[in-house]
């Protein structure tokens, strides 16, 4: 009888590791979204910048809010790039209390996620334009984001 309660226990305990191992967990590896939400006679591809194709597939399943669409320029990018942007975009975040005022208007999201914390900053247009400015000008090295991110400034340009 006591074989078969320690047997139960063990198979319990494997199915429990098991269920734990496949259970997916945000990485402690930096996410940067960029998202324009608001009305466009054109698209805006959502960015998304990460160190690892991994954080870029569940930033897009559990963050973007039109995680339905499946046209997102998607970039993974070396740990010093990465922590410029974060460093730039945490500045920007610094400096803004978030501004309700921008509620029901056409805003750009700007979604940062470092070790397990995660923000979203509210940008108007112009601010936007000026932050994409700055992540242009820290991506020169890599020119497939550098050009992404000027595509998606001129796209939300009025």
């Amino acid at each position: 009888m006591k074989r078969l309660e320690y047997f139960t226990i063990l198979i319990i305990c494997i199915l429990t590791l098991l269920q734990n191992a496949g259970a997916q967990t945000p990485s402690k590896d930096s996410v940067i979204g960029i998202q324009y939400v608001g009305p466009s006679d054109k698209p805006v591809t959502p960015v998304v910048i990460a160190r690892s194709r991994d954080d870029v597939d569940l930033f897009k399943k559990t963050t973007l809010k039109m995680s339905d669409l499946e046209m997102t320029d998607v970039h993974v990018v070396s740990s010093p790039l990465m922590e410029k942007l974060v460093s730039a975009a945490e500045e920007n975040q610094r400096g803004r209390a978030e501004n309700r005022s921008l509620r029901g208007t056409a805003v750009v999201l700007l979604t940062i996620i470092t070790s397990g914390h995660m923000a979203t900053i509210h940008f108007d247009r112009r601010d936007a334009i000026a932050v994409l400015e700055r992540f242009g000008n820290i991506s020169k090295g890599s020119p497939a984001l550098k050009a992404d991110i000027t595509h998606f400034q001129t796209r939300i340009s009025p």
